[in-house]
Parts: structure tokens; sequence; C-alpha cells
């Protein structure tokens, strides 16, 4: 039995600031991926990272599964974003990733940066202990 395709929420969004353009140099698949996770590590109602997986992330940013692998490790490489790798209790092995607080620090000047940059701030806790995160 083939393995059912995930689905995306059709009202999940995410938005491409100008400056992941300008001053990260972003493009490409590199810049959607950043700016899907981006959206998952400051939403005020979720948990400050993405944790679902490549399938569905390349659904929603319309790249296949290996260029979002290859877009997330170039992006890990270039320290904008971080990733943490957990064996949960069950045995499967899940992939946490956020933005990096210290790649937006030269950012911080900017009035669109201050709320994402609190609630980064907000999820740390939450980062260090992943546990909590199911």
């Amino acid at each position: 039995m083939a393995r059912q395709k995930t689905q995306i929420n059709p009202e999940h969004y995410y938005t491409i600031y100008n400056w992941m353009l300008t001053d990260l140099g972003l493009s490409g698949s590199e810049l959607l991926v950043y700016a899907f996770i981006f959206a998952y590590s400051t939403n005020a109602n979720g948990k400050g990272c993405y944790f679902g997986g490549s399938e569905a992330m390349s659904l929603a940013v319309g790249y296949g599964t290996k260029t979002v692998q290859t877009s997330i490790n170039k992006l890990c490489e270039a320290s904008l974003i971080e990733k943490k790798t957990v064996t949960l209790k069950s045995g499967a092995v899940r992939n946490y990733l956020r933005v990096s607080k210290d790649a937006l620090m030269p950012l911080s000047s900017l009035p669109v940066m201050e709320e994402p940059l609190e609630r980064l701030r907000s999820f740390d806790l939450m980062w260090e202990d992943l546990t909590s995160i199911n």
C-alpha cells in the first residue's frame, strides 16, 4: 500500500521580507525554505521551531524534498538556521529547525524585527528541551 502524501493546510502562509533578500542575500529555494522556517520560528501560536518534515515543507515551498534538504544544509552551514536532531521515546528520529537569533541580531534595529526577535527569545527554553514538543 502506497503511503499517503502529506497535505498542507491551505490557510497556512509565510512571508518573504525584503531583508531576507537584501541583508541575508537569499534567493530561490533557500529564500523560500528560510521564510518558511522563519514563520514557524516566530509564530506567536507556535512552538518556536519547525518539525514537520521535508515532505510537508517541500509541498509548502514548491521544491522537491532533495532540494529542500540541500537548502536546509546550506542555511545551516551559513548559520542562518539551527538544526537539532532528537530521538523520541518511541525511537523515532525528528529534526527540529529554527532561525538563528545570532544571524538576525544585526537586523535588530529594523522595526519589523522587534517582535520576531522577542518571540524567538521566548522559545529558548523550549528549544533547549525539545522533549516537551511532540
